[in-house]
């Protein structure tokens, strides 16, 4: 039986009942899981057949994204651009991820497209990314990109990404690498009312979500632009036809297929080609578009893709074997070294700025690499659109050394607030039809100041009139000591339908990707000075785009008033702000450096943190198909085991790598994903390289994560073997913080606390924040001791009714696990009561292996179990009577026994023992040997007694008023680690009494109560419900299947 798990559902696969079928790259066979799903899968075997994979979707992307390259109906309106060409399905989504690409998967897919000999390759994937100088070349990723691209001359598109409209916005690989060619989105009248029934069409634009350009390193991010929407195939299961989609996504898929047809049409002339040739060609020949201002070379690159004109350069060109690498350094790069010129902060645009530029000629790795370098000497002449603020060399004469000269970029005659671009592209002095054979982009932005006093906001306002996809940029300098700004945008004239606006703000930081500080909402404005209002937080005096567009469908023009108001108070401390428990109190100073405003403080602390610690690791060479490099060479994973356990339940919890966190693209490694699974061995839940909400409940209990870690150096993983992984997750209950003007107040958390109260400007406020009052409600907090945590995280709040008025709260708890009870046993009392368990365990062992005949057994009891002092020794020997008469299965004898252990217990005596103890009584506190003796004997008694219970209650007559004395007796002696024998003893009764449905809901119950002992009871209920007859047999059929998912034998497969 093959099982396959969805939603809240178990579907169950006859295998005998469907067709054999063999790997789909083989014969292209796949089948059908059954008509009511209408969900198709194929196979593929690897490792020998050790691993069958089941590959199904993750969604409707793909096959929407294969229709539009290659859908073939026969029939031109439904076929895709290149009906005839062959596509190899390469699934890089993961469905436990909800799609989300991992590492692995696409190394994999990379791998398998050279063992493919694909041509061409799409991916319409893609996430933000940081970059630093050094992104290509560590990152794996980009590595293996780079390999194919250039040793295996393959072409390589992506989707530009879908996070525009503001600038510095294109994702990773397509707007990022170097050797991707980047696809933005288009749309078309055409396609408006075709697609989109619209009745009013709107100008020809780039979609107003589409990613835009420069890249924090210069570059022109966007390599060209296509139709970013269709109408083509998705799979069965969505029971549709066909799908509308867009988004970058669909450009890349429609630009490939138009490059697919201009290869089809080369190889029909029997040309060769080379992939850097390819990408000069399509980024040469592609229209340039007619859009407003500066929107064109950030939107849409080089243009739109051109197939016919592309095909006519590439025959009337020849193949070049050369390649250029572009390197500029100037003073405060955000990056070590850059692609292009991108300035945009106050200091860089202050004056003129020098920049040194190499350029390094490049050539695929082969016997003739060296001939071709020694050949190279090509004079190359400059040009710029830019020329009254760029200062360059007219020509250059390129070697196959490295070459460099000088730029000089004068930012003194641009005005403050405006923005230019420009590109320096380097023509062959013999051809220049060839296109550029390399560019540098150039971006300036100066950025706005704002103006403020003391007793007025620092703000900065501005109009503007909106049509269809119009996009308004203002570039804005955060005034020092902002920490968030208000944003409030107004009609100024009528509006007379609904109208959507996207606002988005972006603020770049080093090495940082355009994530870190970014800000985007879609917003509906309706009628005459209608308003809408947000706050969001803001790095100060770092240069900061708000960018407002009309939405690219909505017609007609609007009239806005745009209004930034910057707020914040100033603390000493870092952010986050970092406490320690054991300093009880924390002075942080806040200080106002803008206008006079109120603070008002308040502390919360509602998520923790706790660091797992290594268990076991295995590192493996994985040399299969799968996993062998480009270059042939095995893969080394490594497997971590991660062993925790919860004393309580937690929320929303989440696992991460602190090393690796946040990172994909731009990783050295090319996995770090997490899977967690209960002591039963039951998948809980994936975690990858992003920390993303997660709602996931885990139960106390045992746990185990299982961390995958992938690169091509064995020392690489080696160093990450030993270092711990985080767990995170909600607070039970949220833990508030006090703040005193007073130190003495603090360290007593009692006093007059810091109240709401004006700050004017140039003011400091020295507040102290007591962890005493922390203390004390976490001893009140029944929860947060069993939590082990080392951090506790939340906000502290300097302006309540102020959204994202806040800063990162962080307290250091450092736990400590309390020192194990020391034995206060004397050596004799010890030796006598190892020696009577051992005697004991051996006829125990005797009983269960069958190894003598009941006179045996009874005379090995009464003559040679040691008659040591006062240790309940008879009463033992009666207990193992019992055993010995359960394990035979005699009744009388065990109803005997089980009577004369209840006649040979003062059940009174017991009940005063343990209802007088206290918790100064327990083993771990008593420092009197003779009393703890005595409470080891009645532990002893009360373990026989409940056993002899255990007994009489199995075996006596259900009639008898011995069996109803016995479920008597054991409810009185109940207690918590009793709880799972007493369920099952009262589901055993309920089944004798015919109340099947009864003992059914106990069951149900205690299983979701009693996550330890789960698959016991899980056991019961399955032998439950077999018992209940034949009526009951489709859920019996649905609880064997259920048991193989929850209590699987072993973990799943990275």
């Amino acid at each position: 039986m093959i099982r396959t798990v969805r939603t809240n559902q178990l579907r169950v696969i006859n295998i005998s009942a469907i067709k054999c079928i063999k790997p789909y790259h083989l014969e292209q066979e796949f089948n059908t899981f059954s008509l009511q799903d209408r969900l198709n899968y194929a196979i593929n075997i690897y490792e020998d057949g050790n691993i069958v994979s089941v590959v199904t979707d993750a969604g409707a992307h793909g096959t929407h994204v294969a229709g539009i390259v290659g859908a073939n109906y026969n029939d031109a309106q439904l076929d895709g651009i290149a009906p005839g060409c062959q596509i190899v399905s390469i699934k890089i989504g993961d469905s436990r991820l909800g799609s989300m690409e991992t590492g692995t998967a696409l190394t994999r897919a990379m791998y398998q497209a050279r063992t493919s000999n694909v041509h061409i390759i799409n991916m319409s994937y893609g996430e933000s990314c940081s970059i630093t100088s050094s992104t290509h070349s560590n990152s794996r990723a980009s590595r293996i990109m780079s390999d194919l691209v250039h040793q295996h001359n393959v072409l390589f598109f992506a989707s530009a990404g879908n996070n525009g409209p503001a600038l510095s916005t294109v994702g990773a690989p397509g707007g990022i690498f170097p050797d991707t060619i980047g696809i933005g989105a288009y749309v078309t009248g055409p396609m408006m009312s075709q697609q989109y029934a619209m009745s009013t069409q709107t100008p020809n634009q780039p979609y107003t979500w589409s990613s835009r350009g420069p890249t924090p390193d210069g570059d022109i991010g966007v390599s060209v632009t296509s139709c970013g929407a269709a109408i083509t195939c998705v799979p069965q299961w969505t029971l549709s036809k066909n799908q509308r989609m867009n988004g970058t996504s669909m450009s890349s898929p429609h630009a490939t297929g138009c490059m697919t047809l201009v290869l089809s049409g080369l190889k029909q002339l029997g040309m060769e080609w080379n992939s850097n040739w390819i990408k000069q060609a399509i980024q040469t020949s592609a229209s340039k578009v007619d859009t407003n201002s500066h929107d064109q070379t950030f939107s849409t690159g080089n243009g739109l893709v051109q197939v016919e004109h592309c095909f006519d350069w590439l025959t009337s060109h020849p193949i070049r074997p050369y390649r250029y690498e572009i390197s500029c350094e100037y003073p405060n790069l955000r990056v070590d070294t850059a692609r292009g010129i991108y300035l945009r902060e106050p200091s860089e645009v202050k004056g003129i700025t020098s920049v040194a530029v190499t350029v390094q000629a490049k050539v695929k790795e082969s016997n003739h690499k060296n001939d071709q370098l020694l050949k190279l000497n090509q004079l190359v002449h400059l040009e710029c659109d830019m020329s009254s603020h760029v200062n360059y060399p007219k020509s250059l004469i390129i070697s196959s050394n490295s070459n460099q000269f000088t730029i000089k970029v004068d930012c003194n005659k641009i005005k403050s607030g405006s923005t230019m671009s420009g590109i320096i592209n380097a023509f062959d002095s013999t051809d220049r039809s060839y296109g550029p054979l390399f560019s540098i982009p150039i971006t300036i932005i100066k950025p706005d100041e704002s103006t403020g006093t003391s007793s007025t906001p620092f703000t900065h306002s501005s109009e503007c009139t909106f049509s269809p996809g119009h996009i308004y940029r203002q570039f804005v300098v955060p005034p020092s000591g902002a920490q968030f700004v208000t944003c409030r945008i107004k009609t100024k004239s009528s509006i007379d339908t609904k109208r959507d606006f996207s606002v988005h703000a972006v603020q770049l930081l080093p090495k940082l990707s355009h994530d870190e500080f970014n800000f985007k909402k879609i917003i509906t404005l309706n009628g005459e000075f209608d308003e809408w209002k947000e706050s969001w937080k803001v790095r100060p005096k770092v240069t900061m785009e708000l960018c407002v567009a009309q939405y690219w469908s909505i017609s007609g023009d609007s009239h806005l008033q745009i209004e930034l108001e910057w707020g914040g108070f100033t603390l000493d401390k870092s952010s986050p702000i970092n406490c320690h428990v054991h300093n009880m109190v924390e002075p942080i100073t806040i200080k106002n450096e803008l206008f006079n405003a109120h603070l008002d403080l308040k502390m919360e602390l509602d998520s923790f943190e706790r660091l797992i610690q290594p268990h076991s690791n295995q590192i493996t060479i994985q040399s299969d198909q799968r996993n062998t490099t480009l270059d042939g060479v095995g893969t080394v994973q490594a497997i971590i085991d991660y062993k925790f356990t919860l004393d309580c339940a937690i929320d929303k919890c989440h696992l991460y790598v602190p090393t690796l966190n946040s990172v994909l693209y731009e990783s050295p490694f090319e996995s770090q994903l997490i899977m967690l699974y209960n002591n039963n061995n039951e998948y809980l839940g994936v975690f990858d390289a992003f920390k993303s909400k997660s709602n996931l409940k885990l139960p106390k209990g045992d746990y185990v994560a299982k961390l995958q870690i992938r690169h091509d150096q064995l020392s690489s993983v080696q160093d990450l073997l030993y270092r711990p992984i985080v767990l995170g997750a909600q607070l039970p209950k949220k833990i508030s913080l006090s703040a005193y003007d007073c130190i003495q107040d603090a360290y007593c958390d009692s006093g007059k606390k810091t109240t709401r109260h004006k700050l004017n400007n140039s003011c400091t406020q020295l507040t102290f924040v007591s962890l005493a009052s922390f203390s004390k409600q976490a001893g009140g907090h029944s929860d947060l001791k069993d939590l082990k945590c080392n951090l506790l995280k939340g906000k502290l709040h300097y302006q309540k009714d102020v959204k994202n008025a806040n800063v990162e709260l962080v307290v250091h708890v450092d736990y400590t696990s309390p020192p194990a009870p020391k034995n206060k046993q004397t050596l004799n009392d010890s030796l006598e009561k190892k020696l009577l368990d051992s005697m004991i365990q051996f006829v125990k062992d005797s009983i269960k292996n069958k190894s003598f005949n009941q006179d045996e057994i009874t005379n090995l009891i009464q003559n040679y179990v040691p008659n040591l002092k006062d240790l309940n020794v008879e009463l033992n020997k009666s207990h193992l009577l019992l055993l010995f008469a359960r394990d035979r299965k005699q009744e009388e004898l065990i109803i005997r026994q089980a009577q004369k252990i209840l006649e040979s217990i003062d059940e009174q005596d017991l009940i005063l023992h343990f209802g007088m103890m206290d918790k100064s009584q327990q083993d771990d506190e008593i420092t009197d040997a003779s009393l703890l003796i005595k409470n080891q004997l009645y532990a002893n008694k009360k373990e026989i007694y409940l056993d002899a219970i255990k007994s009489l209650v199995e075996h006596a007559d259900h009639e008898s008023e011995l069996y109803k004395d016995a479920i008597v007796k054991y409810k009185r002696w109940f207690e918590k680690n009793d709880k799972n024998k007493l369920i099952l003893l009262e589901v055993e009764f309920d089944k004798k009494q015919g109340l099947f449905g009864s003992a059914l809901s106990k069951l149900n119950k205690a299983i979701k109560e009693e996550p330890k002992n789960e698959k016991e009871l899980f056991d019961e209920r399955l032998k439950l419900i077999k018992e209940m007859g034949s009526e009951w047999y489709c859920w019996n059929v649905f609880m064997e299947n259920l048991k193989a998912k929850k209590y699987p034998k072993g973990h799943l497969l990275f």
